[in-house]
């Protein structure tokens, strides 16, 4: 993802805004669900233990991202990205679906974007050299990087670069001039069978479908992709409409703008080959604040009712009538 935003640095692309947030709702999704099962695996570690290191461990990680002083390349990152979904991604996925989850658009859009990445702009020859084409709207200057080269005009990034598992290339060669003159249903199909082909090239993998639903998920983003949609962009669809359906965070649904609940929605049943619709967002968010508007006044009722309540004017005058007449009553007598 950084790469293909023609950063140079992974600071550089941590500055961009929801890359941070992206990383957060991915960990949340995708990573910490399946963190217990390591408490199984090992003898006198508890499930609280191994989420109290995965959250410090993740917090640690992203200060290293955000510092400068690294020095980190987006470009070191991308060598042996085939190899580093077998590596990376899917355990998570696996440990997930293991505890009850599925994995999310987050973690299908770094499979995706990877397959962004290693689309060939023209056909494979047979090396694991090629030369890589995305939009992009920021400018690069001529760059060296590992196997190749980097440049970007504030249009177009144009790459040259070493395929780790060259058989990726041919795969994926097609699907680009296919989606730009067949249109997307066209060839929708064909895409699903590419993704599926190329989970199944990565090390380690047996087969696609051992991973749940993260092929049609994964077809999805790398279809938007190609169809010329820049990386960035379907990367915050993913992330607004992960947030906009996680019930992990119910402050973090509310935080997301009615406006872009009704962009995810539409996202999503472009997306979708099923042709099927989410659930209304507007209606099921409208629902959420009727709830906690309901749920908060009653609280503010039930606080009332214990607390002491202050005498009104007419008890005050009572009162101190009461205190008059007693004071006169002792004097009479």
């Amino acid at each position: 993802m950084a790469a293909l935003t023609a950063n140079k640095f992974i600071h550089e692309a941590m500055a961009i805004e929801s890359i941070p947030q992206f990383l957060e709702e991915l960990y949340e999704a995708d990573i910490r669900p399946g963190l217990p099962s390591l408490a199984a695996n090992v003898e006198g570690i508890d499930e609280a233990t191994v989420l109290e290191w995965g959250d410090a461990a993740f917090a640690d990680w992203m200060r290293r991202l955000y510092n400068p002083g690294m020095d980190f390349s987006c470009w070191f990152v991308c060598q042996n990205c085939t190899q580093k979904i077998g590596q990376r991604f899917l355990p998570s996925v696996k440990d997930n679906i293991a505890a009850g989850g599925e994995p999310s658009k987050l973690v299908a859009f770094c499979i995706a974007s990877i397959m962004r990445f290693l689309t060939p702009l023209r056909a494979p020859d047979g090396q694991p050299s090629f030369v890589g084409c995305a939009p992009c709207k920021q400018t690069l200057a001529k760059l060296d990087v590992p196997n190749g080269y980097a440049v970007c005009d504030g249009d177009s990034l144009e790459y040259q670069w070493n395929a780790d598992i060259p058989a990726v290339l041919p795969v994926l060669f097609p699907l680009r001039n296919l989606a730009l003159t067949h249109g997307r249903e066209a060839i929708s199909v064909m895409v699903k069978k590419a993704a599926t082909q190329f989970l199944e090239l990565v090390p380690g993998v047996t087969a696609a479908a051992d991973f749940g639903p993260l092929v049609d998920l994964v077809t999805d983003q790398y279809q938007e992709m190609i169809d010329g949609t820049p990386a960035l962009d379907v990367m915050r669809s993913a992330l607004h409409i992960e947030m906009a359906l996680s019930p992990r965070n119910f402050a973090k649904r509310r935080a997301v703008c009615l406006e872009v609940a009704e962009e995810a929605v539409k996202v999503q049943e472009d997306v979708d080959a099923k042709g099927t619709p989410l659930t209304p967002l507007r209606e099921e968010f409208a629902s959420e604040e009727a709830k906690a508007a309901a749920e908060e006044a009653a609280a503010e009722e039930a606080a009332a009712e214990e607390a002491p309540k202050e005498p009104t004017a007419k008890e005050v005058c009572q009162e101190h009538s009461h205190d008059l007449i007693q004071h006169a009553d002792q004097h009479m007598v």
